[in-house]
């Protein structure tokens, strides 16, 4: 947010904010509601309707997982389809999880949000869910404290180290 509003001072501009879910925030903006939204991975399918601008933020996509699950070593998602996946329709992740998502490759249980993934993960209904790092320890925290620092971790390997973009 602060990034933006000193790019945009830069030029002459003055940016005010609406915090709106990413998958609403980018509806909105597509249909001219708002003139950008912040932050995005970059997705081809978005080139028609959107200029990506930036990098603004790099982002480290992490599959979270209860701390008392195995570290598994892998190489691709593939090798992960013994795993139940907690996912927000909508989000970006990559265009391979999606992919084998819509194949059946991955189980891929679809909620509304990442708090309600992250409940589930607690609650064992889901062995991973994907967020970026930053995101996913800002809601552990607070979600579950202190406790929760030692109830999750991460594979060690991310899934993914990419760019957001502001859309305009």
């Amino acid at each position: 947010k602060d990034k933006v509003k000193k790019i945009a001072r830069e030029d002459g501009y003055d940016v005010s904010f609406t915090l709106l879910k990413w998958v609403r925030a980018l509806e909105l903006t597509r249909r001219g509601r708002f003139q950008a939204t912040s932050y995005f991975y970059h997705q081809s399918a978005r080139d028609a309707d959107f200029i990506h601008v930036g990098p603004i933020v790099k982002s480290e996509l992490r599959l979270f997982r209860r701390a008392d699950a195995p570290e598994i070593d892998w190489a691709r998602l593939e090798d992960l389809s013994h795993l139940r996946f907690g996912a927000v329709p909508g989000y970006t992740y990559n265009e391979e999880f999606w992919r084998l998502a819509n194949e059946g490759t991955l189980d891929v249980e679809l909620a509304q949000n990442d708090e309600a993934n992250l409940r589930k993960l607690y609650a064992g209904r889901s062995d991973v869910f994907i967020s970026n790092k930053r995101n996913g320890v800002e809601l552990i925290d607070r979600l579950y404290g202190k406790s929760g620092e030692n109830a999750f971790t991460t594979f060690e390997k991310p899934l993914e180290t990419t760019f957001g973009f502001l859309l305009i």
